[in-house]
């Protein structure tokens, strides 16, 4: 994707569409707008962690468009996918995720919480989706709001209840995971009062 001009931190990050190259991991891919994008994992600025992948290459939860991408955790219960925004920190406002690639490979997540955290070891409740049927085979990716965060975190989990997806088994499928709302670098040592 063509990068835009750069912006100081801290900033705003709106949501216009699903995939829109917009988000904040899109904008560390291109480190600010200053060059073209590359996956923030492979520049070593974003971390990604599961329960226990089953398959495919956890960088895929930090990719910014739906191509061939698989990424699917094993089929145990809690199952988990997280992104660890490093020295970036992020008020939500919305967040999206897709599922794999593959279309009639339907594990299509449908009840979820996505959680922050401050520190990667206290977790804050941001949204729970109870039988969300969202994400399907006409549409692969989505984004959802996220209402009245209170705080700037570092980083963002989905978690699949048990049997939480259209199958009823355990196995949570996203990848491409993207932040809109606001967002600092503690690196440059701007940014909002936090705690």
């Amino acid at each position: 994707s063509r990068p835009r001009g750069p912006r100081q931190s801290p900033g705003q990050l709106p949501f216009s569409h699903t995939q829109d190259g917009g988000g904040l991991l899109h904008w560390i891919g291109t480190l600010e707008g200053r060059e073209r994008w590359r996956n923030p994992v492979d520049r070593g600025l974003v971390g990604v962690d599961a329960s226990g992948i089953k398959c495919g290459i956890p960088r895929s939860l930090a990719d910014w468009q739906l191509d061939n991408q698989v990424l699917f955790t094993a089929n145990e219960e809690y199952s988990w996918m997280l992104i660890d925004l490093g020295n970036y920190r992020c008020r939500p406002t919305h967040y999206s995720f897709s599922h794999r690639a593959d279309k009639d490979a339907p594990c299509f997540a449908r009840t979820w919480e996505i959680h922050g955290s401050t520190d990667g070891v206290v977790w804050d409740g941001l949204r729970r989706h109870e039988n969300d049927t969202t994400l399907n085979s006409q549409q692969l990716s989505a984004t959802w709001t996220i209402p009245e965060a209170q705080q700037y975190y570092r980083a963002f989990r989905i978690a699949l209840d048990p049997a939480g997806n259209c199958r009823g088994t355990h196995a949570l499928v996203a990848c491409c995971f993207e932040l809109y709302g606001s967002w600092y670098c503690s690196e440059t040592g701007k940014g909002p009062e936090h705690p």
